[in-house]
């Protein structure tokens, strides 16, 4: 995670980033209650939590790409501390 991805979500080379989840990492000690807010607020849906860091890799809810999203500075949040693209697993 945190990877230089670019900030231009509409131009994603297909070969390293996903068009359709993304990467949310939170500050360290935001409650669960606070993650699940944030995607409801953006209308993503969580795809996979991780464990050992308040992280997780959601999808739009309505299954667009992630362009429609808007980028970083649409989903900036005081308890986010990067989205990003995910990264492309061949």
């Amino acid at each position: 995670m945190v990877a230089a991805a670019p900030a231009d979500w509409t131009q994603l080379d297909a070969a390293s980033y996903s068009t359709e989840e993304i990467e949310i990492r939170f500050q360290d000690g935001t409650p669960m209650t606070e993650r699940l807010a944030y995607l409801d607020r953006h209308g993503l849906r969580a795809v996979f939590h991780y464990t050992r860091i308040p992280a997780l890799l959601a999808r739009p809810a309505d299954s667009g790409p992630i362009a429609a999203l808007g980028g970083p500075a649409a989903l900036a949040d005081p308890v986010v501390a990067y989205v990003q693209p995910a990264t492309s697993i061949a």
